[in-house]
């Protein structure tokens, strides 16, 4: 694949997945630094990705996801979760890291820490929180889809599921972060048609606008 509209082209919800096709190692773990590297609003990571490779425990999720067989055969799944809260130490946190790495002054981190308060209201009100923090989510979810394909591994979003089990079967509910979307990461098929579909996509005049 030489340029991005390949890789948009190729790129597909993958439904079937070859349960003998394992990624690299080496690969797995640059997919991986891709899920460090992901954007964030306000660069603030309130998420925990878990690479599931239990097979018991997929079994439980693909169960909890209605079956969906991706969960259970793919070579790779991940389950992306939202922080259920944000309070000021996570800020906090986030300023100390940029002093770490960045060697900021102290004007400028008490600087940053004016700035995110200032935002604070996407998180003030509990329903507020939910949106804004799971919507980071989404954001990864499509950089990593993009990424992944780039490297020419496939994946499919498996937003079919049934959070509380999710919760529940990976121990989460007395935590501070909840199942939102799983990921399942691998190669397609040769028995899934569905790659050979030509995309539906709207035409630009219908979905881009100039003003």
């Amino acid at each position: 694949m030489s340029t991005q509209l390949d890789i948009l082209n190729w790129r597909y919800a993958t439904k079937k997945f070859e349960p003998s096709a394992i990624i690299p190692t080496d690969e797995w773990a640059d997919l991986e630094e891709a899920f460090r590297l992901c954007p964030s609003s306000l660069g603030l990571q309130l998420w925990k990705f878990i690479v599931v490779s239990d097979k018991e425990l997929r079994e439980q999720l693909s169960t909890a996801s209605f079956g969906q067989t991706q969960v259970r055969d793919a070579s790779h799944y991940v389950v992306l979760c939202a922080r259920r809260d944000v309070d000021d130490q996570d800020i906090t946190d986030y300023i100390n890291l940029q002093r770490e790495i960045r060697g900021i002054s102290e004007e400028a981190a008490a600087a940053a820490s004016a700035k995110y308060a200032n935002y604070s209201f996407f998180w003030k009100d509990e329903a507020d929180a939910k949106a804004y923090l799971e919507s980071q989510i989404h954001l990864a979810s499509g950089f990593l889809a993009h990424t992944a394909a780039s490297m020419s591994i496939d994946s499919c979003f498996i937003g079919g599921i049934i959070p509380a089990e999710y919760d529940r079967i990976l121990n989460l509910e007395e935590s501070r972060y909840h199942a939102v979307l799983g990921m399942a990461f691998g190669y397609r098929s040769a028995e899934d048609t569905h790659a050979q579909d030509p995309k539906v996509r709207y035409p630009a005049s219908r979905v881009i606008e100039h003003r």
